[in-house]
């Protein structure tokens, strides 16, 4: 089984794949908006999977991943 990671292990690994992408320089003005957007997604999904919000579309709503776009920025 592995071991599950640390905070300092998460925020290490969110830095340097920013880093890679070249994320870096975003303003703290940007990277609200940029979480903003992902916690609206991530509310989307979830009253996707919880809700009548659309009945002709499946329920597969990715709870997960948009909680994990919101998580990274919080991290």
């Amino acid at each position: 089984m592995t071991k599950p990671l640390t905070l300092t292990e998460v925020q290490q690994q969110i830095a340097a794949w920013e880093k890679e992408m070249g994320w870096t320089e975003q303003s703290p003005m940007e990277c609200a908006f940029y979480m903003t957007e992902e916690l609206g997604e991530l509310c989307k999904a979830i009253r996707c999977l919880t809700s009548n919000f659309d009945p002709t579309k499946p329920k597969d709503a990715d709870v997960a991943g948009e909680l994990a776009d919101v998580l990274n920025y919080l991290a």
